[in-house]
């Protein structure tokens, strides 16, 4: 068996070699090193996955390093749900952007039983001139109004 190289003092990405670990995998084959991340946290992190570039620095730094437009599949911030509205994320979390676009014009967020209605219903469209800010009872009225009307258009 060879002797298990040496990395005491070595740098792999944001990781600090400080010194091997008593830690061993259940086939006891594996060694493990002591090591700091550049942020100061302090982990176990094989051999292997060291020299191979596998490891190259804690989770938190990289789901930092990986978050918003840092990451290789952001598209701008902008998504479509199943349901066809438009999504865009916002201080780290999804809010729909017709909701967004009523808030702004309103200057101020929408309150509990707000809700954005797009008169030409395309929930594409988000145009300031296609949202009506109504409270939920109007718009449920709103919609069962426009839908006997429809009715009565094509099935009477």
């Amino acid at each position: 068996m060879s002797k298990p190289l040496e990395l005491d003092g070595q740098k792999f990405g944001r990781w600090t070699v400080l010194y091997r670990s008593d830690r061993k995998d259940k086939n006891g084959s594996r060694s493990f090193w002591i090591c700091k991340c550049e942020c100061g946290k302090f982990q176990d992190v094989a051999r292997g996955s060291l020299v191979a570039g596998l490891s190259n620095g804690c989770m938190e730094c990289y789901v930092k390093k990986n978050k918003g437009p840092q990451h290789a599949c952001w598209k701008g911030g902008k998504q479509k749900e199943k349901a066809g509205y438009v999504k865009l994320w916002n201080g780290g979390f999804p809010r729909r952007e017709h909701v967004l676009i009523a808030e702004k014009i309103l200057g101020r967020r929408l309150r509990p039983k707000e809700v954005v209605h797009r008169v030409n219903g395309n929930k594409q469209d988000n145009r300031h001139t296609n949202l009506l800010i109504c409270d939920s009872s109007y718009h449920r009225w709103f919609e069962n109004k426009m839908a006997d009307l429809y009715k009565k258009e094509h099935f009477s």
